[in-house]
């Protein structure tokens, strides 16, 4: 894409996510989190699991129908074009010291030495 000059319809197209692009990305972004889940859901009964399944898509859909009304909003999209990789980094850098600090990782370091 990088090289061949016809990238401005996939630009186009990247300003404008359809609802498919998003809720594909909201899937896949989601196996992290039922990830966490599994051990929890392996001891229950396959009617379970395909409510938590149900539930899992609903939210999907709900959060890309969330995510495709927020692009709408100009003011918000210059912020995140703007800001976006600020943003991102700073939410990298607490989530790290969240689990760092919730793993008592410093601790154990402090009476090793």
């Amino acid at each position: 894409m990088v090289i061949r000059p016809q990238a401005t319809t996939t630009t186009r197209q990247l300003n404008q996510p359809g609802f498919a692009s998003i809720f594909l990305l909201c899937i896949s972004l989601g196996g992290d989190n039922l990830a966490v889940y599994i051990p929890w859901v392996t001891n229950l009964n396959i009617q379970s699991i395909m409510i938590i399944t149900l539930v899992f898509i609903c939210c999907s859909i709900a959060m890309t129908l969330i995510a495709k009304s927020i692009i709408l909003i100009k003011p918000l999209i210059y912020l995140l074009k703007r800001y976006s990789g600020y943003c991102t980094k700073l939410v990298y850098l607490f989530s790290g010291i969240r689990i760092i600090y919730n793993s008592h990782v410093i601790r154990h370091l402090i009476a090793i030495i």
